[in-house]
């Protein structure tokens, strides 16, 4: 059985909390689905809210109304490669992209969020990635970062442009490269791989990874049952008032689901009703 946990805080730098975020689970003939999804209004723009707001909606419906139809798909071809939901959420972030660029210039305001999101189904995920959100992966004595940041210092890292954090502005950190809503040319990074029952993915916006960092997060999941829904909640409470002592002003945001979701047998003849 699936265990998740979630908790948003609006910080001290804005008066409205602009992240958004969702958990869905669901029973299917291929055994558990799962999607968590958090998006982050960009502080920099208008209506940041919205358009995170906007973002999550969007995954929730896909969810809830357009999974159910592509199941048989996902049984003949499998999640592995994750090609299906990929292209699925291509088109999902494209279209949602257009709507928030529309309402925009509607408006004369420009309005983006980032987009962290993982779904899995029978012990494999696909997870995407649009701005400086994070996606890991925890288990009993490891953490892997599954996402990559599209700031322009992860970009200078990746590149070589520069050789460290110490060679760059501080504010290329805080310059994100990709965001829903903010540009035409929008390139979300994928991400497939596969999670097993005693392991953790968690979904954070960079108001909770900043200051807390990847290895802050670890330790404080670490202490916990993966499959106590109570202890997961208390420690995402716990990672933002942890951030909020280390000087962290931003939204924070953070959601968990366990790899504990039950199987079924590919082939069952429910997917084909």
């Amino acid at each position: 059985m699936a265990h998740t946990a979630m908790f948003s805080d609006a910080g001290v730098r804005y008066h409205t909390n602009q992240d958004a975020a969702c958990i869905q689970v669901a029973r299917t003939c291929l055994g558990e689905a799962a999607l968590l999804a958090v998006c982050d209004g960009v502080g920099g723009l208008a209506w940041g809210e919205l358009a995170s707001a906007t973002v999550v909606d969007g995954f929730c419906r896909w969810f809830r109304k357009k999974l159910p139809k592509e199941l048989p798909g996902l049984m003949r071809g499998g999640l592995a490669d994750g090609r299906g939901v990929e292209a699925e959420w291509r088109v999902l972030l494209s279209r949602l992209n257009e709507v928030l660029l529309s309402h925009g210039q509607g408006a004369g305001h420009l309005l983006g969020t980032c987009v962290s999101a993982v779904f899995v189904l029978g012990g494999d995920y696909v997870a995407v990635q649009v701005g400086d959100g994070r996606v890991l992966k925890l288990g009993r004595g490891f953490y892997e970062q599954i996402s990559e940041d599209q700031t322009l210092l992860a970009h200078k890292l990746r590149t070589r442009t520069i050789a460290s954090e110490r060679d760059a502005p501080a504010t290329d950190a805080n310059t994100i490269l990709q965001a829903v809503g903010s540009q035409r040319d929008l390139r979300p990074v994928f991400y497939h791989g596969s999670v097993e029952p005693d392991e953790l993915l968690v979904v954070c916006c960079d108001g909770i990874w900043r200051k807390v960092g990847n290895t802050g997060i670890y330790n404080m999941f670490g202490r916990v049952d993966f499959c106590d829904e109570g202890q997961l909640d208390g420690v995402c409470q716990e990672l933002a008032r942890h951030a909020l002592s280390l000087g962290e002003t931003d939204n924070m945001t953070v959601a968990c689901l366990s790899g504990d979701l039950e199987r079924s047998r590919r082939g069952d003849a429910r997917c084909d009703r």
